[in-house]
């Protein structure tokens, strides 16, 4: 059972591939990690102290540069990974000049999700 830190701040993962949602989803049950997967950014969000943000740069329908500055505004004290093709460099720009802690390529994520995710809990 996951201990009581994990409950009160999960993972916060902005995804909209729910293909690749229920690997991340297997991944943090696996390890007893609670996650909470979200689409959007809510009026109603306020400043969290989550431990960890993931976020697809892929998301779709939203500004990612508008969208990664408010990620940085509500949750100023977790450490934001950003993943996504490799190819696209104007997405690791927008990121990269957003704030985001970590940036990596989609491939090197999924290979690495385990450890990321095992990180945000010790």
């Amino acid at each position: 059972m996951p201990d009581q830190v994990n409950r009160i701040r999960p993972i916060v993962v902005f995804i909209s591939d729910f293909f690749f949602q229920s690997k991340i989803k297997a991944v943090a049950d696996h390890l007893e990690l609670d996650l909470e997967f979200r689409k959007e950014l809510n009026r109603s969000d306020v400043v969290s102290d989550s431990r960890m943000v993931i976020v697809d740069l892929k998301l779709n329908g939203v500004d990612l540069r508008e969208f990664l500055g408010k990620i940085r505004e509500n949750y100023p004290k977790s450490r934001v990974i950003a993943f996504g093709p490799h190819v696209e460099t104007e997405l690791w720009k927008i990121a990269r000049d957003a704030g985001v802690d970590q940036m990596m390529a989609r491939s090197s994520f999924s290979q690495k999700l385990p450890d990321i995710l095992q990180s945000a809990a010790s």
